[in-house]
């Protein structure tokens, strides 16, 4: 009964000895650079041989045949699912656009029908500051409404403007147009007294420029949809404050 339970012991420890020489904690090593035991006969597979007197941690490699890293890597303990969730989910990707830098020709001048909007890193691709906005050429106020000269306020004018977007925060920059908005301004009010067109279209072009800023600095990747939505309430909520009466509004 003794023996029986001894022989149990030794092919339980001898089971856990091979199991552990075939999954590693710390660095590996192939199995020909270990020494073959001994009675190991021809033809037979090396095994690890350990010493009580050693030093280090177990599945140390043998004193010597440890060879330099820059020689020969072996990864231990991969599977196949490793291997492959590796393809699937590379660490790092020249094509990822996070990992690049901006392309193609920057607005360096501006062209005042689009506002341009870079991310820091793109930020040589935008026009200095103070050309990158909206210019009040494009802001053709025409008069609806005469002033007939009674009230604290009179007459209306309006220009009708489709704004342009382009945002370069990735490597690519995104290109847009605003559905068609409308600014209104009374010809005379008794804050400002009387408006014409030429500073009718000067305020709205500092009012558009100024509220496109915020928006997109507040969210660089809005999509572009809300992104207009909510550059139309800045900028009504914005022209209200500059001239009473005014306001901004869509179709």
């Amino acid at each position: 009964m003794s023996s029986r339970r001894s022989l149990f012991l030794f092919v339980a420890i001898a089971i856990w000895v091979l199991a552990a020489c075939n999954w590693t904690v710390g660095d590996c090593y192939p199995r020909e650079e270990w020494t073959s035991g001994a009675g190991a006969g021809p033809g037979s597979e090396p095994i690890p041989v350990f010493s009580s007197s050693a030093s280090g941690d177990f599945g140390d490699a043998p004193s010597g045949e440890r060879q330099d890293a820059s020689e020969q890597k072996i990864q231990c303990n991969k599977t196949d699912s490793s291997e492959e969730e590796e393809e699937e989910h590379p660490k790092d990707s020249s094509e990822s656009p996070t990992n690049g830098t901006c392309s193609g020709p920057g607005d360096t001048t501006g062209d005042g029908h689009t506002y341009v909007f870079c991310s820091d890193r793109c930020s040589s691709k935008c026009p200095p500051a103070g050309v990158n906005g909206f210019s009040p050429n494009i802001f053709r106020f025409v008069t609806t409404i005469t002033d007939d000269g009674t009230g604290e306020s009179g007459g209306w004018q309006k220009a009708s403007v489709r704004l342009k977007i382009k945002r370069w925060v990735e490597v690519y920059p995104e290109f847009w147009e605003c559905p068609q908005m409308t600014f209104g301004m009374p010809l005379r009010n008794r804050a400002q007294g009387q408006i014409s067109a030429d500073e009718a279209a000067r305020i709205s072009a500092d009012v558009a420029s100024k509220a496109t800023r915020k928006v997109m600095r507040a969210n660089p990747t809005i999509p572009q949809g809300i992104y207009c939505a909510m550059l139309k309430d800045e900028m009504d909520i914005s022209l209200r404050k500059r001239v009473g009466g005014s306001r901004v509004t869509q179709p």
